[in-house]
């Protein structure tokens, strides 16, 4: 498949909304307590009660309203649904053997899915796509789940843009996953606080 053309209009905070909209939207969809799975409503629904909310100006315009209807939403949402197995699997062989997809928390796995279709699929520096998804983790999550994020979502990287042989992220004895890369970072926040 020919990488796909960044398509979000070059501004790097409406790209990175853009991103937490599909993670939120995939949570939603592969939450068993909501019932209406048409991605279409669920968008529709993160539209109107969160960037409505978050996004809101003090002259009272609103940020990103509609972003949801944008192609680079519903393109990382829909590769992300049509490719759910073959990305589980490789997630799955980083993962250490008390994990797997089954068994992460909820927002993670989808930034795992997430990043993995976008860095299969786009032609993103890399390093920009580990950036987001780590930080959109770190919106929810602490440091020890952060670091957790860069690690596996550097190692999907590595698989993928540098061709890198799996088994030489996992220590085959202990099936633990190697940290390839551990920095120190900045959080980006994607609210107006």
């Amino acid at each position: 498949m020919e990488k796909i053309k960044n398509n979000c209009n070059n501004k790097p905070i409406r790209r990175s909304v853009a991103r937490l909209i599909s993670c939120q939207a995939l949570y939603m969809y592969y939450d068993s307590s909501v019932e209406d799975k048409n991605i279409d409503n669920i968008l529709k629904y993160i539209n109107d009660y969160y960037i409505k909310e978050q996004f809101k100006r003090d002259d009272g315009k609103i940020e990103f309203l509609d972003l949801y209807k944008n192609s680079f939403v519903k393109e990382l949402i829909n590769g992300v649904i049509n490719n759910k197995e073959e990305i589980d699997v490789l997630i799955n062989k980083l993962l250490n053997k008390t994990d797997t997809v089954e068994t992460l928390e909820p927002v993670l796995l989808q930034c795992f899915r997430l990043a993995y279709f976008e860095l299969q699929n786009y032609d993103t520096k890399k390093e920009n796509i580990i950036k987001e998804y780590v930080d959109i983790v770190a919106e929810f999550y602490n440091d020890n789940t952060i670091n957790f994020a860069n690690s596996l979502i550097s190692n999907i990287s590595a698989i993928i843009r540098d061709k890198v042989d799996i088994n030489s992220l996992v220590d085959k004895k202990d099936n633990e996953v190697k940290i390839k890369n551990k920095r120190h970072r900045k959080i980006l926040k994607l609210n107006n606080e």
